[in-house]
């Protein structure tokens, strides 16, 4: 009984994870309990790809180190990249190239969550089937 039990359990639980789209591993935790870990997500039209996580365990705070662009838009009156994915909408700063000195030619510095919308790193959950796309006006 409990061998027919095991299989019923185990037929039923591959067909979930055949059609799971985030998973997580990697997991490294150090002795200040910090942790690194990785989610590889499948996305419909964009196939698989890694996210990289550092997370601050006893602070509860998670940043995301990585990032897979599914959308991006650049913002020209504001010089600010909007990138947005399964992990949620997220915007850079923004800083010109040595000696040039417009908006149009940035270097990205500091990936942050657009407030206002979900994100992973802010505890919501991590969105699964064809993302919408978000747009801005040109000044964000």
């Amino acid at each position: 009984m409990k061998r027919v039990l095991f299989y019923i359990v185990a037929l039923t639980a591959i067909p979930l994870a055949l059609a799971a789209q985030v998973r997580f591993g990697d997991l490294d935790i150090n002795g200040s309990d910090e942790l690194l870990f990785s989610a590889t997500t499948t996305a419909p039209q964009y196939g698989s790809y890694r996210t990289a996580f550092f997370a601050d365990v006893p602070g509860g705070t998670v940043r995301q180190l990585t990032v897979y662009p599914e959308r991006v838009l650049f913002l020209a009156g504001t010089g600010q990249i909007q990138i947005q994915n399964r992990y949620g909408l997220f915007r850079t700063a923004a800083a010109p190239l040595p000696g040039e000195t417009t908006a149009a030619t940035v270097i990205p510095e500091g990936l942050q969550p657009v407030a206002g919308f979900p994100a992973f790193v802010n505890r919501d959950d991590i969105r699964t089937g064809k993302i919408l796309g978000i747009t801005a006006s040109p000044d964000g």
